[in-house]
Parts: structure tokens; C-alpha cells; sequence
């Protein structure tokens, strides 16, 4: 036991020495990224951005979202959309926070999301070396940042999203490790975290009816429902007792669903396998490249997820990926499917769909790809979200 516990530890220390030089260049970056927005205001078009510190540039879309919840709480008044979709822990974690930085919530939003994000990235290191051995691992954490869906401006700026990345893959490293208390613990945490991430829960009970007909355990052992009740129920019975609360206080029944109206969503909502004959009409219409610069990186992420997607059932049926990741991947990508692609980029990337590079691209071209998707994740930074073009973060 101790033995175990010791082999652990070592794994999550080598993880920190590899991650952490990686992610305090990152953070140096970002914060280049805040000041040049800052003192050269002729680079992008988007005056809003330009504000009085290079941590409030960084608070943009959904940050900005959240960070109004931080000052603000939730409330039944009127604003001009409900913060009542949008879910307490990264909110409250920068409210925790904002202290330490004498009040500054933009700053205090960016070291959270940036904290969480080295969470994350520990998290995934650990969780790849677990499945598939270090020399992987050792490549998760660039392409995790720079990701080929281009969406490394979600770790840029101060998204919430770090945080639900921090949580999942603790999630599953727990799950698969048997550690069901510590599960739970992360997993009541994750589903405060984002609204879909309550189907995390879903592949966590698969997989524990998978260990339980592999080990010829029946249906009705006590073991397998204890684990079930800690892993499932009690994250389950959080969720439930979050959305009861924000439907009180908003005066909106189910609030976290009711309230997508504001946004425009709930009148998009289709069957998320409609959505790709759909967008394909579209293309074949209008032509791949007759929209807008946003449109044109959906429809490349579009087909990015799909193909990534069917590589990794394929893999799952060589058992070269874990069919829980495989099912935890696509009931992820569902709802931004379900709801006008919405943001379908940032669904994605909260999934295993950033490391299908790992399985298909050798080691020995690192070198030669990690420099392209650093330049293009930067070019969908700036021309998707600075340009007079940009309708909103793809």
C-alpha cells in the first residue's frame, strides 16, 4: 500500500518538473499577450478590449461573464443576459482569490485560471502516463496548449474552462486508481463547474460495470454500488441541489437550461447528429470558404472533431483508448453540437480530441508541428476575435 502510494507521488513530482517550466512560459506569454494589447491599441479593432490593465484584456466573452458574477452574484434583475447559465465554482474561486491580489478580480481571474490550468495539465500527464506510458505523456502538455482545433486562446485569456480541465482528468486518474472518496470529492467540484459537465458521470458508471464484469463480480455487489453511489450519486445529488438553488434565486425554474433563451441557443437546439449534414449543406451551398473567418474555423474544427472522433472508436476497438474516454469525449461534444455550434472548439477541448495528434503524428515531428499550430492558434486568436469580422469566439 505504502509501496503504491509512494510510486504515485513520484509520478505526479516527475509530472510537475516536466509541466511546470512549460507552463510558467506559457504564463509569461499570456502576459505579453495582455500588454501588447494594451500598448499597441492600433493592432486589433476591438476597442473594448483596450482597458486599464493588461489582466482586464484578458477578460473577454465568457470570462467576462463570469468574472461580472464574481462582483456580482446571482440575482432575479434584470441584466442583459441571465447569469444564471453560467455555474458558481470558477466565480467563486476568483471572489476567494481576488484578496491576495488587493481586490484586482481581473488579476485574480487570470492566476486562478492559469493555477487551474497547471492543475490540468498535471492531471493530464498523469492520466496519459497512467494509460499509455511517459514518453506520450511527455507530449500531451504542448498540444494540450496549442491545440490543432486552434483554440489556445481559451487557456490565453482567463476562461473558467482551465478549471473543469483540472477537474476531469483528476476525475478519471482517481476513478481508474479506485480512489472512489477522492473521486467524488473532484467530481462534486467538477459538475459546479460547467453545466454539461454532469455527464461526466455517465462514463464513470460505465466503466464501473465494465471492472465489474471483467472481475465476473454480479450486478448486485455491494462494492460496485458503493463505488456508484460516491462516484455518480453524490456528484448527481450536488448538481441537483446547485440547480434548485439558482432557480430560487433567479426566480427561474431549471435556470440553467431555461436561461440559454438569453442567449440565443434554445432556439437552435437540434439532435447533435443533424448538425453536420447540415453545416455540410451549407458548405456544399455557399462554398467551404464564403463565410466569415469564424465560420470558416467551425467548419475546420468541425471536421477536426469528426475525424478525431472516428479514430478514436477505432482505437477503443483496439483498446489502444479507454472506451469510457471515448464515451466521456463525445457526450462532451453533444451539447455544443445540440445548440448552433456554439463555441464547438471549446467543447472539443475539454475532451480527449486535442491528443488524437499523439496517436497519429510520430514523436519526431514535434518539432516541426508544435511551431505551426503556435502560429496558427494565434492567427484564430487575432482574426476570429480582434477583426471587424469576428462575430464571436468560434
Amino acid at each position: 500500500m505504502a509501496e503504491g502510494k509512494a510510486a504515485s507521488t513520484l509520478r505526479v513530482g516527475t509530472a510537475l518538473r516536466f509541466v511546470l517550466p512549460r507552463w510558467i512560459a506559457f504564463c509569461a506569454l499570456c502576459i505579453v499577450t495582455g500588454i501588447s494589447m494594451q500598448v499597441l491599441p492600433g493592432m486589433a479593432e476591438r476597442a473594448q478590449l483596450y482597458i486599464d490593465s493588461w489582466s482586464h484584456n484578458l477578460v473577454f466573452g465568457d470570462a467576462m461573464g463570469s468574472l461580472t458574477i464574481t462582483e456580482l452574484g446571482y440575482s432575479d434583475s434584470d441584466r442583459e443576459v441571465s447569469p444564471a447559465v453560467r455555474f458558481p465554482l470558477y466565480p467563486l474561486m476568483v471572489r476567494w482569490a481576488a484578496p491576495l491580489f488587493g481586490g484586482d478580480t481581473s488579476l485574480s481571474a487570470f492566476w486562478v485560471s492559469k493555477i487551474a490550468l497547471l492543475a490540468g495539465l498535471v492531471g493530464l500527464w498523469v492520466l496519459v502516463e497512467h494509460l499509455h506510458g511517459a514518453q506520450h505523456a511527455n507530449r500531451t502538455t504542448p498540444y494540450m496548449l496549442f491545440p490543432f482545433l486552434g483554440t489556445a486562446y481559451t487557456w490565453i485569456y482567463s476562461y473558467p474552462e482551465a478549471a473543469y480541465l483540472a477537474l476531469w482528468t483528476w476525475g478519471f486518474v482517481l476513478l481508474f486508481k479506485k480512489a472512489y472518496y477522492g473521486c467524488a470529492l473532484v467530481t462534486i467540484l467538477a459538475v459546479w463547474s460547467r453545466p454539461h459537465a454532469v455527464l461526466i458521470l455517465i462514463p464513470y458508471a460505465l466503466y464501473l460495470l465494465i471492472e465489474t464484469y471483467r472481475e465476473r463480480r454480479p450486478l448486485g455487489d455491494s462494492a460496485l454500488w458503493r463505488a456508484g453511489l460516491l462516484t455518480c450519486g453524490l456528484p448527481l445529488i450536488a448538481f441537483a441541489a446547485w440547480v434548485l438553488h439558482v432557480s430560487q434565486i433567479s426566480a427561474l425554474p431549471f435556470a440553467p437550461i431555461t436561461a440559454q433563451t438569453e442567449y440565443g441557443r434554445a432556439e437552435q437546439v437540434v439532435l447533435p447528429w443533424m448538425q453536420i449534414p447540415r453545416r455540410l449543406e451549407y458548405m456544399q451551398t455557399y462554398g467551404v470558404f464564403a463565410f466569415n473567418w469564424t465560420v470558416l474555423f467551425e467548419n475546420y474544427q468541425l471536421i477536426s472533431i469528426m475525424v478525431s472522433l472516428i479514430l478514436f472508436g477505432l482505437f477503443a476497438l483496439w483498446r489502444r483508448v479507454p472506451l469510457v474516454i471515448v464515451a466521456f469525449s463525445i457526450l462532451t461534444i453533444i451539447p455544443g453540437l445540440s445548440t448552433g455550434i456554439f463555441a464547438i472548439g471549446r467543447y472539443a477541448l475539454l475532451t480527449w480530441v486535442p491528443l488524437a495528434a499523439l496517436y497519429i503524428v510520430p514523436p519526431k515531428y514535434d518539432a516541426v508541428l508544435l511551431p505551426l499550430l503556435i502560429g496558427m492558434n494565434y492567427l484564430v486568436l487575432f482574426v476570429t476575435e480582434f477583426s471587424d469580422a469576428a462575430e464571436y469566439v468560434p
